[in-house]
């Protein structure tokens, strides 16, 4: 479903990036409709996502979700920035300068979860954001099926052995974004960041064989 696509690809782009937070009680938030405000919460249960794989991520989400969600489905996607050569998110990113100004990546993960509400004329999209380390969500109360949505098992290829597979070669220090979007194909895309002297290259790489595509 381009629905899934189009969550995750907003993520990637919008929601690794500083916005409004506020705590909830009990060590973690109580999501609540956001409407239309993106005014993230600490995720429930709060739980520790420093140092996790994408695979790793996506377990922690569906677990903490569904303490407050019950029946929680995964959308199909995952999207990283600044990942490191282990696959995991890193505490800071890297990085860059633009006309004397040092701008600092963040890293992390992002995507989306769908809850059923039966009893209401739209289900509910949970999205999540593990920026160096920070675990917070929003709720967007709109109209998405999750009745439409195809429940898959997550990827038996996780992001060490993708990355490792797409440039076995790469030092130590290189960063990576990494795209999953079931929807599009079976596949990660692996996109090494050109900093640090690394220069720009994507490679596809199959989440269920590890075969580079």
């Amino acid at each position: 479903m381009l629905r899934s696509f189009a969550l995750l690809t907003v993520g990637a782009s919008l929601l690794l990036c500083g916005c409004p937070t506020e705590s909830g009680g009990g060590g973690g938030g109580d999501l609540a409709c956001d409407a239309g405000l993106n005014k993230r919460v600490t995720c429930p249960t709060d739980p520790n996502v420093h140092g996790l794989t994408a695979v790793q991520t996506l377990q922690a989400m569906k677990d903490s979700f569904e303490v407050q969600f019950p029946g929680v489905v995964w959308m199909g996607g995952i999207a990283g920035i600044a990942i490191g050569r282990d696959g995991k998110n890193l505490d800071k990113g890297y990085v860059t300068s633009y006309g004397g100004i040092s701008i600092e990546s963040a890293s992390g993960w992002t995507g989306n979860f769908c809850v059923d509400q039966p009893t209401l004329a739209a289900d509910d999209s949970l999205n999540y954001d593990t920026s160096d380390g920070n675990c917070t969500a929003v709720r967007s109360c709109i109209a998405v099926n999750c009745n439409a949505v195809t429940v898959r098992p997550f990827p038996t290829i996780d992001t060490p052995a993708a990355i490792e597979a797409a440039f076995p070669s790469d030092p130590a220090g290189t960063y990576y974004s990494v795209q999953l979007v079931l929807d599009l194909g079976n596949y990660w895309t692996i996109t090494r960041a050109a900093v640090n002297g690394a220069t720009a290259e994507s490679k596809n790489v199959d989440c269920t064989t590890g075969a580079v595509l």
